[in-house]
């Protein structure tokens, strides 16, 4: 069914399968604690049952995830492209500032591709050459 959909959403379900799988794995812990606890054997069952199906679970969505990992790079890339390319640094909103700071100063790059990619005063967090590529 996933792969009826446009390549976008795909990526969303799958993050989204993979946050509640996350919550799941909460509330099968409290069961297992509770299995524990009481020493019931039929509670401990279901635990058990309940673990291969979240094993199950979490191997799908890393299949997926394997298999839909160039629509993934091309969605990153597409972002980075739309937050680089052409942008002043100024008119960005103060938490994309701080993603494309983090961004540069841990990579120790300017820009997506070298400084040009910048308009108008170049961030703080550039190198310090205008033409280091990132």
């Amino acid at each position: 069914i996933l792969f009826l959909l446009p390549h976008r959403y795909n990526i969303e379900m799958i993050c989204y399968g993979i946050l509640i799988t996350g919550i799941i794995i909460l509330i099968v812990g409290a069961i297992g604690w509770y299995a524990g606890f009481t020493s019931n054997i039929k509670v401990c069952r279901v635990y058990c049952v309940l673990i291969i199906i979240i094993v199950a679970l979490q191997a799908a969505f890393a299949v997926m995830e394997f298999l839909k990992k160039g629509d993934v790079l091309e969605e990153v890339e597409s972002y980075m492209n739309a937050t680089f390319n052409e942008t002043a640094y100024d008119d960005m909103s103060n938490s994309t500032q701080k993603v494309v700071d983090l961004i540069q100063e841990t990579l120790e790059c300017c820009g997506l591709n070298n400084a040009t990619d910048w308009t108008g005063q170049l961030p703080a967090s550039c190198c310090e050459t205008p033409d280091s590529n990132s």
